[in-house]
């Protein structure tokens, strides 16, 4: 054999080695990739619905403990509104019962900033309030607008077993409120007005709902100046009330959605803050899987490369040598 062939011959050795490197590399190098978008279009996603549904277990309990406040509140108008000692009182009959009944300390006990009486035709009969925090008194006049919508005529019937209750925006902020016809303890009428007992949704007692509720939520009145970070947001919401709109950044998931009033218009824009601890795991998990796949490529690279290289390129160069000693000495 010729140097020239000998040479040749070693010169496609060397390079079939490279090539067999290059395209083992890239083989790995594919198959990352690939993995990398399967993982994030497939896994990640699984972990960001759990992060979803979290925060949708926060909007039931916040709506729920909200929903209460107003069932309560329909239990004291209940209570209030179908007793003989109310009825009188709203006949004009009994002027001792507000002296008697409603003090600050009994008020306090039950939680409710106002008791407001309206006569038949929806003007006020006696309104009593409280700051129950200060012992000041306060007034508030839209409880007016819920005390009609339990208004009947005298000589009907009137729907004495359902409470009407709900939330309302006030000049004094966000309020829950039930109202209800003023019947005797058997509930018979004719109806002597309405009775709208109310609670203020003020800082202290949100501040109670986020502890009850395990959740971070803020509150903005729909009728407000919203937040210009919040205010298209909240925009959204109004044209579509039913559906929450979700907002990831630095690792939390915001999840805003609106609260009707008693009519059912959006009362409240809410957002809830929770931790993207799915979406984190699912990334780790990514990080993880794909760092096991480098791993694992990275040694059969190497075992395919000793076994070239030793099973393959070196027999190859142990003949190339014969054959040019055979050459050589003729």
């Amino acid at each position: 054999m010729q140097a020239g062939e000998t040479k040749s011959l070693a010169s496609m050795l060397s390079s079939l080695n490279a090539k067999v490197f290059v395209a083992t590399v890239a083989m790995l190098t594919i198959m990352v990739v690939f993995s990398d978008a399967i993982l994030n279009l497939v896994v990640v996603p699984r972990f960001e619905e759990s992060d979803r549904a979290i925060a949708l277990l926060n909007v039931t309990r916040i709506k729920s403990s909200m929903a209460g406040e107003v069932t309560e509140l329909d239990g004291v108008v209940d209570d209030w509104a179908f007793w003989d000692d109310t009825y009188a009182f709203a006949a004009g009959s009994r002027p001792d019962y507000v002296a008697d009944n409603l003090y600050l300390k009994a008020m306090s006990e039950i939680r409710v900033n106002a008791f407001n009486f309206y006569h038949q035709d929806g003007t006020l009969l006696q309104s009593v309030g409280y700051d129950l925090a200060t012992g000041a008194p306060i007034d508030i006049a839209e409880l007016a607008s819920v005390a009609k919508l339990v208004a009947v005529p005298a000589n009907a019937a009137p729907d004495a077993e359902r409470p009407h209750g709900g939330l309302i925006l006030t000049s004094r902020g966000p309020v829950f409120a039930s109202a209800a016809p003023i019947l005797t303890s058997h509930r018979e009428g004719p109806p002597h007005g309405a009775l709208v007992v109310a609670r203020l949704f003020g800082p202290a007692q949100i501040a109670a709902m986020r502890e009850r509720t395990g959740a971070s939520f803020d509150i903005w009145a729909a009728n407000a100046m919203l937040p210009p970070a919040v205010a298209p947001i909240g925009a959204a919401l109004l044209a579509h009330a039913d559906e929450p709109v979700f907002e990831a950044a630095g690792g939390h998931l915001t999840t805003y959605f609106s609260v009707p009033d008693v009519n059912g218009a959006p009362a409240l824009i809410v957002a809830t803050e929770t931790d993207m601890v799915g979406s984190a795991l699912g990334r780790r998990a990514v990080f993880l899987a794909e760092l096991c796949l480098v791993a694992v490529g990275l040694v059969n690279l190497v075992l395919f490369f000793f076994q070239i290289r030793y099973l393959v390129l070196k027999p190859l160069t142990r003949m190339e040598q014969h054959i040019v000693r055979v050459g050589a000495t003729g």
